[in-house]
């Protein structure tokens, strides 16, 4: 058959359009998209840079932890805090907006000192703190909802617990939403109950928190005599409101586990009873004599008592050690 214009064209029309699908497919292929992996630094050190020199900032923090002191100012770029902080982010745009000519007024929540180190790690992701302000920049963090500094506060905690201080991490951990930290902190106390108890914190605790210790099988001490003196240490800082509750947590058997004292230590608690709670100690001291001459059941656990001084005990595989 011969070929006819029409059919050369339209030979022609697909020579030319295969071509340009070729050409298409090709340039697809050879597009790729690179990345600089020191691009987020140079943002950041950037970003660092204006902000210590005060140039295109566009917002101004304040805070006031007390309304007698002055107010504490930051100046700092709105879309990096924003970026960094959702509560920062809520209230410079949308219906939970507060900005008043350009001056954003931070709750109670966040004190001056702590304001300044949080924003600081906004720009450098480095926090500064010391033992005296670690406490508030971790309110900060939650205030501000900054986990990155919140993390490192937490952290830092954790690696300065003491006998003084570890009844007040629990009570922050509590509060600010740290299980690593609450962890860390509930285990010291329990491991270093006897130091922890000579605390000033430990003096200070309501009735309900000491019998929440108290009551622990997991408290690591030389013997039941250890609980009961911190509970006398306990009662005699405020004797007129805790007498009464020392009698109820004396009374109570997961408390003060008389069936885990030595006979010598029944007799001493015996001849040296409470003032006022006489007819108490007399009671129960009784009844525990009477359970032990008749072979009765122990109404208590045992804790986690240390050896005698001098002595070696090999753990076992479930021993919790440090």
């Amino acid at each position: 058959m011969p070929r006819t214009r029409g059919t050369k064209r339209r030979r022609a029309a697909t020579k030319k359009g295969s071509a340009s699908a070729a050409a298409s497919s090709s340039a697809e292929v050879a597009t790729e998209r690179l990345s600089d992996p020191s691009h987020a630094e140079t943002v950041l050190k950037g970003l660092e840079r204006l902000w210590r020199n005060g140039d295109l900032c566009d917002l101004t923090l304040r805070c006031c932890s007390d309304a007698a002191e002055e107010p504490t100012e930051v100046v700092v770029h709105s879309a990096v805090v924003a970026a960094v902080s959702k509560p920062l982010e809520q209230m410079l745009v949308g219906p939970m907006a507060s900005v008043d000519d350009g001056v954003l007024t931070l709750g109670p929540g966040v004190d001056g000192a702590s304001l300044r180190s949080v924003v600081e790690f906004m720009y450098t992701g480095e926090l500064e703190l010391t033992e005296s302000t670690t406490f508030s920049v971790l309110e900060a963090t939650e205030y501000l909802d900054v986990q990155g500094a919140k993390s490192l506060s937490a952290g830092f905690l954790s690696e300065n617990v003491s006998p003084e201080n570890a009844l007040g991490m629990v009570a922050a951990a509590e509060r600010f939403d740290c299980p690593e930290l609450l962890t860390e902190a509930r285990g010291f106390v329990t491991e270093h109950f006897g130091e922890v108890s000579l605390s000033g914190e430990f003096l200070a605790l309501s009735a309900e928190e000491v019998r929440s210790i108290a009551e622990l099988d997991t408290l690591r001490v030389t013997g039941e005599l250890v609980v009961l003196e911190a509970l006398v240490r306990w009662t005699e800082h405020a004797k007129a409101e805790r007498e009464a509750a020392f009698g109820e947590m004396f009374g109570n058997k997961d408390v003060v586990r008389l069936s885990q004292l030595s006979l010598e230590e029944l007799m001493s608690v015996r001849n040296s009873p409470r003032a006022g709670h006489e007819v108490l100690f007399l009671t129960k001291l009784l009844d525990e004599s009477l359970r032990r001459q008749h072979n009765q059941p122990d109404p208590s656990r045992p804790r986690r008592y240390l050896p005698p001084p001098g002595s070696f005990v090999v753990p076992t595989a479930c021993e919790h050690t440090h």
